[in-house]
């Protein structure tokens, strides 16, 4: 599969475990109830060099790495302070993304599963090691 397969708008059409990975980043249920009630949608630009997200929503934002670069800082709507990197292993897209407030790490592996954007994430809490996943799934608009 090229990996310009993942260009392109993916419009959300499940999640899987939200609520409580959002909990494990300590966000409040207000805004917990509101990003998992929203059906955002992603578009996605990937070459062998770079990789561009602009995703919709509450917790939306627009992000652009190059391969292989150093961390590049970057504020998110709700005010926090993330590190973010991406690399391109195998068939998938790796974004890691270090908050050091929290302190916590998030790792999301995009893949494309029967003609389906898949999202698997990850967060490990690094003050005690503790980890939750949770796993969106998008479809071509």
């Amino acid at each position: 599969m090229p990996i310009s397969d993942f260009n392109g708008t993916w419009n959300n059409v499940a999640k899987e475990n939200m609520d409580e990975f959002l909990k494990s980043q300590g966000a409040p249920w207000a805004g917990r109830k509101i990003v998992c009630a929203e059906k955002p949608s992603v578009t996605i630009a990937v070459d062998d060099t770079s990789f561009k997200i602009d995703m919709t929503g509450r917790a939306g934002f627009n992000l652009e790495l190059a391969a292989g670069a150093e961390p590049k800082e970057y504020t998110g709507t709700n005010g926090k302070t993330w590190y973010d990197t991406y690399e391109i292993v195998g068939e998938t897209i790796v974004l890691t993304r270090v908050d050091k407030k929290t302190p916590g790490k998030l790792v999301q592996v995009r893949s494309i599963e029967d003609g389906k954007l898949v999202a698997k994430n990850t967060w490990t809490n690094e003050s005690d090691g503790s980890t939750c996943a949770m796993t969106l799934t998008f479809a071509k608009a």
